[in-house]
């Protein structure tokens, strides 16, 4: 009898566990699959003895599944930067600081600009109206016009 939980979508079947990890790991970009080979092959050298079980990858990987691909690579610094994976964590904590940062990216963002300030304005649209340029002109003709005269201009 084959069991799959409806609210995780687990099988204890090894085989069927390990052709989903498989399809699942494959629907990653190729540098997100770099690095998560390389955090799963750290977290089995250091937390499993070189023995992870099947169930954990597919565990690891169902759980990556649902979280955007910037939020991951967010993650994969923050775990290469803290060696989390030398430090005994398990890949489980892995999708635990991914989801954190999927949930909280908003209210970190708007946090961020309240300390460090808005992103300057793009210069590169020109917001000035045919109104306004014809103003400027005007006064930019007045200015080349004092710059002619030897004298300064009287307020």
């Amino acid at each position: 009898m084959k069991y799959k939980c409806p609210a995780c979508g687990y099988s204890p079947n090894k085989q069927d566990a390990l052709v989903e990890t498989r399809l699942l790991f494959n629907n990653f970009p190729k540098d997100i699959q770099k690095h998560l080979k390389e955090i799963i092959k750290v977290v089995n050298k250091t937390t499993y003895s070189g023995q992870i079980p099947v169930e954990y990858k597919y565990r690891f990987m169902y759980g990556l599944s649902v979280i955007n691909h910037d939020s991951i690579r967010r993650t994969i610094q923050i775990w290469n930067s803290g060696q989390y994976g030398k430090q005994g964590k398990n890949l489980i904590y892995f999708v635990a600081i991914a989801k954190n940062k999927q949930e909280t990216e908003k209210a970190q963002l708007k946090g961020e600009q309240l300390i460090r300030g808005h992103n300057p304005p793009d210069i590169t649209k020109s917001k000035t109206n045919k109104k306004d340029k014809s103003k400027y002109e005007k006064y930019n003709k007045a200015f080349n016009n004092l710059k002619d005269t030897k004298h300064p201009p009287k307020f």
